[in-house]
């Protein structure tokens, strides 16, 4: 229902025009948290490649320019630019639906229920049938209700008071009270209530502003505030990204070639396989809820830390049950798309393998990476072996030597100031770029800059030539030279 209104109660601070708390039912609390669910390329999508995260919008538009000929499959495409979410399913109960994210399926167009024949499934389109035809009939899933379930995360029939931040409690005098105080407001007379019947456009200008705002319901209800459009994104420090994670293999390692300017400490720009292309490219398939998770609850991404540990503080008093609980703030990926290389770690959703209709036979959902039609998991978006070169703000394309000496004349830079490094990139590096991408405009910078590296220091050993080896850790990266901060990579 994209028409659907909800009752909003806002409590305003006329004098400074700032939302203090809202009051919400449970229908507006679930399209809330459905937020945390969505994958990082459909809020890219939603709001029009203008999200102002980080550089998210430029790694967007570079899976759309990208030609399909670098990509494992057609429908590779399709999986980046909407990426599916393993909770859509639970999501389509929601009462309203935002435009542009109807959950669709795809089978062969030689697909016949009375011979059983041709009975494959794809969550992407332009996928292959294993007969060799393109899957682009569509087909919409059946929505079961849970039995005995309510609602569709938090329970029953409860009132919710949200913070302008987006900190979320069940309502009760003491803790808006208690809010209050923690603002440091004095005067209650200043005080309006403001009730509103909210829609779907409503929803989505939150959406868009809880992203990179610390007052998104101010920003987007007070009409005299600043519009979402010109919300300020202040660039912040990248710190590391390992809290609350669990330490995996060390041995997962992706070589990545850097240019840099020696005079100014700079990352022009990286030359790098198929592997960490895919890595940058999975960015977008990545629920919102596991961003926080794997980011030790310090995304700084807008307010969206803090409805993440609104849902633990809810799961604790009861009001969301733990299997909704878990696909809050511990999301899965949809089937089939975590690649092979997965240095994130993120649990994959086992495939939905349902029925086409009452009575209809058993569609068996295949992996739309797959040139074959093979149900099995695994396998990378792109495909290899081809070198691309990444800007600092994260622009991907096929390596081109004329275009590299575009980019280097843009830097206006003499030839001997122009230095390459070789970095390998594994867990703590990805979770590093993986932060980086959602807060800042630099990111090659601020994960790889000799100056960074500087930061942390370096250990000099010598070796049985009495070749000085230097090795510098940072937050991930290992370099390493003999002699020289120039390094050879061949």
């Amino acid at each position: 229902m994209a028409d659907a209104k909800f009752g909003l109660t806002l409590m305003v601070d006329k004098d400074k025009n700032r939302v203090v708390f809202a009051e919400s039912d449970e229908d507006f609390m679930n399209i809330l948290l459905s937020f945390l669910t969505m994958p990082m390329g459909t809020l890219i999508r939603l709001a029009g490649k203008q999200s102002r995260v980080g550089c998210m919008d430029t790694l967007y538009e570079s899976v759309e320019n990208l030609d399909f000929q670098y990509l494992q499959t057609e429908a590779c495409k399709s999986m980046l630019l909407r990426p599916r979410g393993a909770s859509e399913i639970e999501c389509m109960k929601l009462p309203l639906q935002l435009k542009d994210t109807k959950v669709t399926d795809y089978i062969c167009p030689n697909f016949s229920s009375s011979t059983k024949t041709h009975n494959f499934i794809s969550t992407a389109s332009n996928a292959r049938c294993r007969c060799g035809k393109v899957m682009d009939t569509e087909t919409f899933p059946i929505v079961d209700g849970e039995k005995g379930k309510e609602g569709v995360f938090v329970k029953g029939n409860g009132r919710f008071m949200i913070s302008d931040d987006l900190r979320v409690t069940p309502v009760s005098t003491m803790t808006s009270l208690s809010l209050i105080k923690s603002l440091g407001i004095r005067d209650m007379t200043a005080f309006e209530e403001i009730n509103l019947n909210t829609g779907a456009d409503k929803v989505l200008d939150l959406l868009k502003c809880l992203l990179v705002s610390k007052m998104p319901m101010s920003d987007v209800f007070l009409s005299k505030r600043e519009t979402t459009d010109a919300v300020k994104v202040e660039q912040r420090d990248i710190a590391p990204s390992q809290m609350g994670r669990v330490a995996g293999s060390d041995n997962k390692k992706m070589r990545v070639k850097l240019l840099i300017s020696a005079s100014n400490d700079k990352v022009l720009y990286a030359e790098a396989g198929e592997d960490f292309i895919d890595l940058l490219f999975s960015f977008l398939t990545l629920p919102v809820g596991s961003v926080v998770k794997l980011l030790g609850k310090c995304s700084s991404i807008g307010c969206v830390d803090n409805l993440y540990k609104s849902v633990e503080d809810l799961s604790a008093n009861g009001l969301i049950n733990c299997n909704d609980t878990a696909k809050l703030i511990n999301p899965k990926l949809a089937a089939h798309f975590c690649c092979e290389n997965n240095l994130l770690q993120i649990e994959e959703a086992a495939p939905r393998n349902p029925t086409n209709g009452s009575g209809g036979p058993i569609l068996h959902a295949i992996n739309p990476k797959s040139r074959d039609g093979i149900t099995e998991s695994g396998g990378g978006f792109v495909k290899g072996p081809v070198i691309f070169t990444v800007t600092d703000d994260l622009d991907v394309k096929p390596f081109s030597p004329t275009r590299t000496i575009s980019f280097i004349k843009k830097f206006n830079l003499p030839l001997s100031d122009i230095e390459e490094q070789v970095v390998n990139v594994g867990e703590e590096e990805a979770l590093d770029l993986l932060k980086a991408s959602f807060i800042s405009k630099m990111v090659l910078n601020d994960v790889f800059s000799p100056r960074k590296r500087k930061e942390v220091g370096m250990v000099i050993d010598k070796d049985k030539d009495s070749c000085a080896k230097l090795k510098m850790e940072t937050i991930g990266s290992c370099v390493e030279s003999c002699g020289k901060i120039k390094l050879e990579t061949d």
